[in-house]
């Protein structure tokens, strides 16, 4: 019975990993998507979410076949998603470097692919995007989104990735200071859901599965006919 628990409590251990990896990675996908404006990248993103995130949360509810662990498994899930919205732009804010950049190009707010592109009408509330060059420099920084307030020419600070995996950002859209701490509260959400899930197996397993209630068979047998008098 222990090892059962110890397997079932590493598969759970480690559906909780992919389920991190897949929402940082789908939250990467995401501001790609912002960024350069490509309808397949944000699908990939919300499909990475939606389908590999939620397969490792139905894994982890079949690996414990616990009916009553609902509310560990939703906190899970809860905590994937604003991973996925939250971890990219505080590691912008915390990580990235400060580099004075230009407006090179300037591009509709919606531009994906089979869809008709709309006019960059900032009364629209979209996001536009806007392609950086490094002012000492010269060099090609990329496509940023939110840029509906950009137009060529125009003088940005941009936040540029050092490892080169992001496009850069500008300082509204990263999240520094306290609004950086939310990707870390989800995780620790994530934890506390994930150790408590675990602890609940060990339980059940102690205290073992509930006696079966079992009803007494009337006097007489099974047929539940009472003696007979002479």
């Amino acid at each position: 019975m222990g090892r059962d628990v110890n397997r079932r409590c590493t598969a759970v251990a480690v559906l909780a990993l992919v389920v991190i990896v897949l929402s940082v990675a789908a939250g990467a996908l995401l501001t790609w998507s912002t960024a350069t404006g490509n309808l397949w990248t944000g699908a990939a993103g919300g499909a990475v979410l939606c389908l590999g995130g939620g397969a490792g949360i139905v894994a982890m509810a079949a690996v414990t076949g616990d009916d009553r662990s609902w509310w560990a498994l939703l906190t899970l899930a809860g905590a994937g998603i604003a991973l996925a919205l939250t971890v990219v732009p505080a590691y912008t804010g915390w990580f990235a470097d400060p580099v004075a950049a230009t407006v090179t190009a300037s591009a509709p707010c919606v531009d994906y692919g089979p869809l008709p592109a709309e006019p960059h009408q900032r009364a629209a509330d979209c996001v536009g995007r806007a392609r950086l060059a490094a002012t000492a420099t010269g060099a090609d920084l990329g496509w940023t989104g939110c840029a509906d307030d950009l137009r060529p020419g125009d003088p940005v600070e941009a936040l540029v990735d050092p490892l080169g995996w992001l496009p850069p950002q500008r300082p509204p859209c990263a999240l520094s200071g306290q609004s950086a701490a939310l990707p870390l509260a989800a995780l620790a959400a994530y934890a506390a859901a994930l150790v408590t899930l675990m602890l609940h197996q060990h339980q059940r397993a102690a205290t073992g599965p509930a006696p079966e209630r079992r009803t007494p068979a009337p006097p007489g047998g099974p047929g539940g006919a009472g003696p007979r008098s002479s």
